[in-house]
């Protein structure tokens, strides 16, 4: 028995086989493009999963090395800024200490003072990308007064005329002892500075400061509160003999609001020293936290990329063989299309 096949039977045949071969070359044409499975979940079937996990991973590894970024920046500029904080502070406390034995002395101590306050506000004020960086969780807005004042200015010279009758610049003040200088300053100054005054009359910074997690379970602080008490006693020192030594006050009074302030600044360049090396602690710790996120992002990006990735050479030989494969499909159809029967009748 003859079977017979229609020419419309092979023709659609062929077409089926085409449609299939545009479908795997389309396939095959981003494999030699991009270097990766055209389709991934087809491929891996119920291992699926694995690539898509691993990708999760490294875009929360690459979230949190954007953030230590930011972190690294903001703690540079820290840095930088306690620098000049240790710096200007050192240059008062050289100051002061050359202030003792004439009034000529306290003059320039007293000019000093003034500048360097100056000078210690505006580190302190420093922002990085619109942040303050000393204001703790208050980082939009600085942390001191940026009127060009001595801080606390106002509330020291209201405790002065309140404590002794009279104001600082009457002649009436060179008659204040020493003795009743230090108990005005113990009683009324210092709580400005080193008490609850702080928070009302010289800053706005919060003691909470900004904690980033730098690694997959590591959190730091990663920023330093004008809060602390170095800084504290920086302010103190300088802006009570900026405020104090241009007054009519005695020799006698102004050695003793050059010995406090001595004793502040001294007390405060110990403690920025300390605090210079806990940022730099912070900062080794987000270093050695970015090598080591680093480290498993290439880890799990090599993993996903074995798991998706194909040949290259093997994608560009099954390219060409579709691409052959179709060619000859395409000239059987239009030799099958141009059949006809009337070819063969005599």
């Amino acid at each position: 028995m003859i079977s017979t096949i229609s020419t419309s039977t092979i023709q659609t045949a062929l077409i089926r086989s085409m449609q299939t071969a545009q479908r795997d070359f389309v396939s095959a044409q981003v494999e030699v493009q991009t270097g990766q499975y055209a389709d991934v979940a087809l491929q891996l079937g119920n291992r699926t999963a694995i690539p898509l996990s691993l990708s999760h991973d490294i875009s929360q590894i690459e979230s949190i090395l954007l953030t230590n970024k930011s972190a690294s920046a903001r703690l540079a500029a820290t840095q930088d800024a306690l620098a000049s904080v240790l710096s200007s502070t050192q240059i008062l406390f050289d100051g002061l200490a050359a202030a003792k034995g004439s009034s000529q002395a306290v003059a320039l101590a007293s000019q000093s003072a003034k500048v360097t306050l100056g000078s210690i506000v505006s580190a302190l004020n420093t922002a990085v990308a619109g942040q303050h960086i000393f204001s703790g969780l208050n980082a939009d807005r600085p942390p001191f007064s940026q009127g060009g004042g001595i801080p606390a200015g106002a509330e020291m010279d209201a405790a002065f005329l309140s404590h002794f009758g009279f104001a600082k610049s009457d002649p009436a003040a060179a008659s204040i002892t020493p003795a009743a200088f230090n108990n005005f300053v113990q009683l009324e100054v210092e709580p400005l500075f080193m008490g609850a005054g702080w928070g009302t009359a010289v800053s706005s910074a919060s003691d909470d400061v900004i904690t980033s997690l730098i690694g997959s379970s590591d959190v730091a602080e990663t920023s330093v509160s004008a809060n602390e008490a170095s800084v504290r006693q920086g302010l103190f020192s300088a802006s009570l003999a900026a405020n104090f030594l241009d007054t009519p006050l005695n020799l006698a009074a102004k050695a003793a609001i050059v010995d406090l302030s001595l004793q502040q600044s001294s007390a405060s360049i110990s403690g920025l020293a300390a605090l210079q090396g806990k940022v730099g602690f912070i900062q080794q710790r987000l270093t050695d936290a970015d090598a080591g996120l680093s480290a498993r992002r290439d880890l799990f990006a090599g993993m996903a990329d074995g798991l998706t990735s194909v040949d290259p050479h093997e994608a560009a030989i099954r390219l060409n063989a579709l691409l052959a494969k179709l060619e000859t499909s395409y000239a059987l159809t239009q030799k099958i299309q141009r059949l006809s029967i009337l070819d063969y009748l005599g």
